[in-house]
């Protein structure tokens, strides 16, 4: 027994240096910063404009990638006149937890003179509105949307013509299916 106790105080004082050196490299480590890990992947974006189809407005700031739930992206162009792109970005976890990651690229509108504060909820209003039928009149898609109350009055008319061109553009391509089976707002002529 008395052999075996050299070889045990060897390997105890081994282990002990071990621990010893493994306990300051993480504490270096820790003092350094280490490189958190990145979240990379897309974000679907585009410039408002009145002739977006509806594929455009549902899937504008979209993010998908290898970090998010939804892998792949959607099939773009989503029409002739569709100007939707994906847009790689980059983020640090620190930033992820700070909340960069929900608003990455900022919405602009393709018009000149358009309101840069009003395009956000310009484009909340939108996305509400985006699946119901196109109403019969221009007061009732404005009422829908009920954006043009809450905007500050300068902001009020650029978003008064971007919305009559989006709605001349939805009437227009809407189908006739569509036309008959939407609510009628005006009155009857029948007398």
């Amino acid at each position: 027994m008395r052999e075996v106790w050299p070889l045990l105080v060897a390997v105890g004082a081994i282990v002990s240096l071990w621990a010893i050196m493994r306990f300051r490299s993480a504490k270096r480590r820790d003092e350094r910063g280490v490189a958190m890990p990145r979240v990379e992947g897309f974000q679907v974006t585009s410039p408002l404009h009145p002739r977006m189809t509806r594929g455009c407005v549902f899937d504008l700031g979209l993010q998908y990638g290898r970090g998010f739930r939804r892998k792949e992206g959607p099939a773009l162009p989503h029409g002739p006149d569709c100007q939707c792109r994906p847009l790689p970005f980059a983020f640090s976890g620190a930033e992820v937890f700070s909340g960069s990651l929900r608003r990455f690229a900022e919405v602009r509108c393709a018009q000149p003179d358009f309101p840069a504060e009003a395009c956000a909820p310009l484009l909340e209003g939108l996305k509400r509105v985006n699946a119901d039928a196109v109403p019969d009149t221009l007061t009732g898609y404005l009422g829908r949307i009920g954006l043009l109350d809450r905007l500050a009055p300068p902001h009020r008319e650029p978003v008064r013509r971007f919305l009559e061109e989006r709605y001349a553009f939805l009437r227009e391509t809407q189908s006739p299916s569509d036309r008959a089976a939407a609510p009628a707002d005006r009155p009857s002529d029948a007398v």
